[in-house]
């Protein structure tokens, strides 16, 4: 992704100490592909990649309310993880959610896996636009680092209004001091400049996350920690 980026005048690169000083890059990496719409494919074949990491152990921790059959991949991008999901179960079908510049990936993997009736994505801002509703399960993978505190609050909420009852939230995300040895706690750490170098956000403290999701209504709040990916944890919760 980098790579990718490299010599083409982008704000954001090169520049830590003025997203640090700042708050935050002149342009964030979501603004400046808004306005390079052609790299939003590149772009989420990046994420990907790497999600091919993490999807094994993900989906085998996920707990999904027995009988599930609709799901709600919420910025989903590239929806490697709600097509992973699908195949594992038969009766599930998925939406993936995102800006409509970042759907392509994902209809691709939908049509190689033979899942066109059963994976289909939606274009709109998340924040502001329907969602839609009844959802058996709503994944929130690698989004909520994007996002200050207020909007992450206000994000559960949405959610939570779009599950069914006894639905499924299920957050994936690095958070601040994660990691059981101090490689990985400094591996997060690193990420999260990154982060702030090109979001102008940062990391999140998953006990503070924890409070919010219990705070938007959810119960039963379940940590996981990954081995495969450092300071990332799966936090799964259900709706009261």
């Amino acid at each position: 992704m980098v790579r990718l980026l490299a010599g083409r005048g982008v704000p954001f690169l090169g520049r830590p100490k003025t997203a640090v000083r700042e708050g935050g890059p002149p342009l964030t990496l979501y603004e400046w592909l808004d306005d390079e719409p052609e790299l939003w494919p590149t772009a989420q074949r990046g994420f990907r990649a790497a999600a091919t990491l993490l999807v094994d152990p993900v989906a085998d921790e996920l707990d999904l309310p027995g009988g599930a059959t609709t799901l709600l991949d919420l910025g989903g991008g590239h929806g490697f993880y709600a097509a992973e999901l699908c195949e594992r179960n038969p009766g599930l079908s998925a939406t993936v959610f995102d800006n409509p510049a970042a759907l392509d990936v994902a209809e691709a993997e939908a049509r190689e896996r033979g899942l066109t009736d059963r994976l289909t994505t939606r274009g709109g801002d998340y924040r502001t636009d329907d969602i839609g509703g009844g959802y058996d399960a709503v994944l929130l993978f690698n989004v909520l680092h994007g996002h200050d505190p207020a909007e992450v609050r206000a994000l559960f909420e949405r959610v939570h209004g779009a599950l069914a009852p006894g639905g499924q939230i299920v957050v994936l995300d690095q958070f601040e001091g994660g990691g059981r040895m101090n490689v990985g706690r400094a591996a997060v750490a690193l990420v999260s400049l990154t982060y702030r170098a090109t979001l102008g956000r940062g990391v999140h403290d998953a006990d503070a996350v924890a409070g919010w999701l219990r705070a938007a209504g959810f119960e039963d709040v379940e940590r996981t920690g990954l081995r495969r990916d450092p300071g990332s944890e799966l936090l799964q919760a259900t709706r009261a």
